[in-house]
């Protein structure tokens, strides 16, 4: 987990200091909410504050690096569950599925809440290789190449209090959403039995 930002001020009253409530999604830990309700669109105003985007991994080819390896990824997921928005299990589990030995090196490098003991909770790892894939995607919907915004988690990802959903850029528009429990796939689909180790 990131540290907690500093207040940060409304952008639409300057005298309304707000604090950040931690969410726990991988794209997004932090929120601010203006509680304040005579905004454009009237009521609360919510904005968020980025996760930390992680150095690209080094020392050995990852296919995440690739400016098209993502994307293809969230189509993939997105044609596969009915042509919209996905939850992000789902793209995780197409782009590993589609790049096994990159996944491995992702899992050998920073782990995967797979392999943590029962209870264990996100405080106690706060790094993940899904962390990673998520701040990768969270750079390229920055940059237009993909859509994001968040949703709520399910199945495997129930723990968040919000999740990343994809969508490619021509199917943003899209008013369907797959969730991961609503979907066939299971988190074994694409996690190895052991965790990999480097």
């Amino acid at each position: 987990m990131s540290p907690k930002p500093d207040n940060q001020i409304c952008p639409l009253h300057a005298e309304e200091w707000v604090a950040a409530a931690f969410i726990g999604s991988e794209v997004v830990e932090w929120e601010f909410t203006c509680p304040r309700v005579d905004h454009p669109v009237p009521g609360p105003l919510s904005w968020q504050e980025p996760s930390a985007i992680p150095a690209p991994v080094t020392g050995v080819p990852v296919g995440v690096e690739t400016a098209e390896s993502l994307p293809a990824a969230v189509r993939a997921a997105s044609v596969e569950h009915g042509g919209g928005w996905v939850e992000y299990g789902l793209v995780e589990r197409a782009w590993a599925l589609a790049n096994p030995e990159d996944w491995a090196t992702l899992l050998a490098r920073y782990d995967h809440r797979f392999y943590w003991p029962k209870g264990a909770t996100a405080e106690e790892l706060p790094y993940t290789a899904s962390k990673y894939l998520a701040g990768r995607l969270g750079s390229l919907s920055r940059q237009g190449d993909v859509a994001f915004r968040l949703g709520q988690g399910t199945g495997y990802w129930d723990y968040l209090a919000k999740v990343s959903t994809w969508a490619p850029v021509d199917r943003a528009g899209s008013t369907t959403l797959m969730s991961f429990v609503e979907s066939t796939a299971q988190i074994t689909d694409h996690m190895p039995a052991t965790r990999p180790m480097e």
